[in-house]
């Protein structure tokens, strides 16, 4: 059997990785939406992870690619226009909502307590 030459699998991780994944993960939490470099640093990880053997680190990005779309606002980005504007539900006005009465009994006057009378003040003999 002949071993055929090709290109080797070890993959490299670009130069200042470290860096601008640091850079990019800090730009994405401050709210910036550009993820496409974000989304490739951690792609050559898995991938130069992936090349060496290193599943652990391979996974560790993995979950981190993962993670950035469950970021609320990065997620609002991915929803159908149909879930963001639901014809079910109508804009709300400033003003509050009205409540409605309830049919089955009519609302009840708040009964205090009954007062205690005060008695008279009563004498009382007091001998020396």
């Amino acid at each position: 059997m002949k071993k055929i030459q090709g290109k080797s699998n070890k993959r490299i991780l670009p130069s200042g990785f470290a860096q601008s994944v640091i850079t990019h993960e800090f730009e994405i939490e401050k709210g910036g939406i550009e993820l496409t470099d974000l989304i490739s640093l951690y792609q050559s990880a898995v991938e130069y992870y992936d090349s060496i053997g290193d599943l652990k680190n391979s996974e560790i990005y993995k979950q981190k690619m993962m993670m950035v779309f469950m970021k609320p606002h990065i997620s609002k980005m991915f929803m159908p226009e149909a879930k963001k504007k639901s014809p079910k539900h109508k804009k709300r006005s400033k003003s509050p909502p009205k409540q409605k009465a309830a049919k089955a009994s009519p609302p009840q006057k708040r009964v205090s307590p009954p007062k205690k009378k005060a008695s008279p003040p009563q004498m009382v003999e007091v001998t020396p």
